[in-house]
């Protein structure tokens, strides 16, 4: 399944966008209980500057995820960070940032557009 995102930032503007659950690190049996929870998914971070015609866009990206597990044992997760900065030429759209994570693959692309 392919997912796509849209964020839109102003000169010198941070962004971020968050997307995922909150999910108990611990499977419970069948009395229930308590426990540690964690948050995963995706986190991207971008900031964009000008550089004479072109744009430097600056990326932070985390993907995390959580696995299958017995009931009553913990629950394995893992977490993948990427980052990189990329100087873009204006309406030429390119790929920015590649994640590999092991179990998926995250590309970001970015293009910059003169709003008037």
């Amino acid at each position: 399944m392919k997912a796509q995102f849209t964020l839109n930032l102003a000169e010198r503007q941070h962004g971020d966008i968050s997307v995922g659950r909150n999910v108990a690190l611990q499977t419970s049996g069948a009395n229930g209980g308590g426990g540690s929870r964690t948050d995963v998914g995706l986190r991207l971070g971008a900031d964009c500057t000008s550089s004479g015609d072109d744009v430097l866009v600056e990326l932070r990206l985390e993907a995390s995820d959580v696995e299958a597990a017995p009931i009553g044992a913990p629950i394995p997760s893992h977490k993948a960070n990427a980052s990189g900065d990329v100087l873009i030429k204006l309406g030429q759209p390119a790929l920015a940032l590649r994640l590999d994570d092991g179990h998926k693959q995250y590309d970001v692309s970015v293009a910059a557009t003169r709003l008037r």
